[in-house]
């Protein structure tokens, strides 16, 4: 049917479809993947019009969303400690340091 609607709203759909699978499937459990795992609808709406408003929004949002998603997981990791690994597997690849240096970045980016 949306095809007939829209060829472009098909693959639209195709892609969503992929995306969601893999992440049902498997592909939420590689690491960085899995702080990546936030999602927006990009910068059309659903009506496939442009929406009002700068592309600098959509970059400070994304990069804020990437700081809350490493901060809980560094939370997570430092909290749960080995058993962390039984709630998310990817905290077992995870590294304090390393989910801080994410977290500095977004930060930092979200500020500029």
């Amino acid at each position: 049917m949306s095809a007939a609607v829209r060829p472009a709203l098909a693959a639209a759909l195709a892609v969503y479809a992929l995306i969601t699978g893999a992440c049902s499937l498997g592909l939420r459990r590689v690491a960085v993947v899995d702080l990546g795992g936030l999602r927006h609808p990009g910068p059309r709406g659903r009506s496939g019009h442009r929406r009002a408003g700068s592309p600098w929004l959509l970059i400070v949002v994304s990069f804020a969303a990437l700081f809350m998603v490493a901060g809980k997981r560094y939370h997570d990791l430092v909290q749960l400690g080995p058993q962390g690994r039984r709630a998310r597997v990817t905290l077992g690849v995870y590294t304090p340091s390393y989910l801080r240096f994410v977290c500095a970045l977004a930060a930092a980016v979200t500020i500029i």
